[in-house]
């Protein structure tokens, strides 16, 4: 019996396997856990506030938090 999720991110099936987190009804696939990850974590809010936690200079998704930081700087300076 293959048991085979449902990522409610991107919407593919994937195996157990490929699986990155399940809780709160949410299942995410390894693809879509960086992005996921980052839009989440608390210390997003004061990375946009100009500070750098020391716990960043640790993390595994800081390229990809850095990138989201840029961009999310970007847009709202544009709205401005």
């Amino acid at each position: 019996m293959k048991v085979s999720f449902t990522c409610s991110i991107c919407g593919r099936h994937v195996s157990f396997w490929e699986v990155a987190y399940i809780g709160n009804s949410l299942v995410i696939c390894k693809r879509c856990y960086p992005d996921y990850y980052v839009k989440h974590c608390p210390l997003v809010r004061r990375r946009l506030a100009g500070e750098l936690p020391q716990s960043c200079n640790y993390c595994l998704y800081r390229s990809k938090c850095d990138e989201y930081i840029k961009s999310s700087l970007r847009s709202s300076g544009s709205m401005q």
